[in-house]
């Protein structure tokens, strides 16, 4: 149990330092560059967790040629330990600050060509970049794949590869071996569409997302992405069409949210009001999501129809009219052209009871 709960505490620690060593401590020392023939003298018995404690430290400190010292010692006499992929990424991080990029490479692909590299794979690809060798790396994620065809994670190394270098056809040809080899895994063909998303090739992602939703006809995250594909290609009527599909037939209330969400992302507030409305009468409550339609309402600057919202939410929840008063407050204080019709309207709707 102790060891769990170091564990625990360690996994911690390791996000700590990322902030504190690595988005730059203010007044934290730079130490110049040194050689790191040798591992730490004095600590290669000791527990692998306590080094790592000890190289935080020094990183949060900015002493990184003894937090290099101390890592490396963990990578080469603890290299089965749960904490050396850990280690490995942290001291790639303290070699650059060093100015040591080729030795920082050398550590992490020793450890990616492992499939035990944990970090962000576009910093490993930069320093491929950086020393020309993009063209060797190629061949040999070409060739890890053609040694074990069957090997899932071999390919997707090489389609992450693809991408960053630019050759999506080419990840696309590797998906699609992907599915072949998995019992054709269908949702393969999402990764499909938000790479040619991605690339802004919207005529080609239809392709694909056309497809799952065929498979999956009411599923919000796909019939989204297919109406985005149209909206980006000009068509908003056809955009509007596949997301309003989110909420056929549906009593689903979060359904809703998301469509207004999604219509508020592409600046279609009108379209957003009229979900939102549309789930009030289905509901039959003027109260569901008023928050977000009077935001929507103030946003459009129609302070008519935001009254109304108000009145109606408090006449079907007088518990709530506190809360309306606060938010009208704030609306005015926001808006230079809300007092006048807003009072105006208060005055004439007062004038009516």
């Amino acid at each position: 149990m102790k060891l769990n709960a170091r564990k625990s505490a360690y996994s911690f620690f390791i996000t700590f330092a990322v902030i504190g060593a690595f988005c730059g401590a203010p007044g934290a020392p730079f130490v110049p560059a040194a050689a790191f023939a040798q591992m730490e003298s004095g600590t290669t018995g000791k527990d692998p967790l306590a080094l790592f404690d000890q190289a935080n430290r020094a990183m949060r400190g900015g002493d990184y040629e003894n937090a290099a010292g101390l890592l490396i010692t963990i990578c080469k006499s603890h290299p089965d330990s749960q904490i050396a992929p850990q280690a490995t990424y942290y001291l790639g991080r303290v070699l650059l600050k060093l100015g040591r990029d080729a030795e920082a490479l050398e550590v992490w692909d020793s450890y990616a060509s492992k499939n035990q590299f944990i970090g962000n794979k576009a910093e490993l690809f930069r320093l491929y970049q950086q020393f020309n060798i993009i063209d060797k790396k190629l061949a040999d994620f070409k060739a890890k794949v053609e040694k074990s065809p069957g090997n899932y994670n071999a390919r997707m190394e090489y389609i992450d590869f693809l991408i960053y270098v630019n050759r999506p056809d080419e990840a696309v040809a590797q998906y699609k071996e992907l599915m072949a080899k998995n019992n054709g895994d269908y949702y393969l063909n999402k990764n499909i569409a938000d790479l040619y998303v991605r690339f802004q090739r919207y005529s080609d992602a239809i392709t694909y997302y056309e497809k799952l939703v065929e498979r999956d006809p009411l599923n919000e995250i796909f019939l989204e992405g297919l109406g985005n594909c149209h909206y980006q290609l000009g068509n908003k009527k056809k955009a509007g069409e596949c997301w309003n599909r989110m909420i056929e037939n549906t009593m689903e209330w979060s359904k809703y949210n998301f469509l207004a969400g999604v219509y508020q992302s592409h600046n279609m507030f009108r379209e957003a009001i009229d979900v939102y409305l549309k789930c009030q009468k289905m509901s039959q409550s003027p109260s569901l999501y008023f928050v977000e339609l009077a935001e929507l309402y103030e946003i459009s600057g129609d302070f008519e129809s935001l009254l109304k919202l108000y009145f109606a939410v408090a006449a079907n929840s007088p518990s709530s009219v506190a809360v309306i008063e606060s938010r009208l407050a704030e609306t005015i204080k926001r808006n230079n052209e809300a007092p006048a019709p807003l009072c105006a309207l208060v005055t004439e709707k007062l004038a009516s009871v």
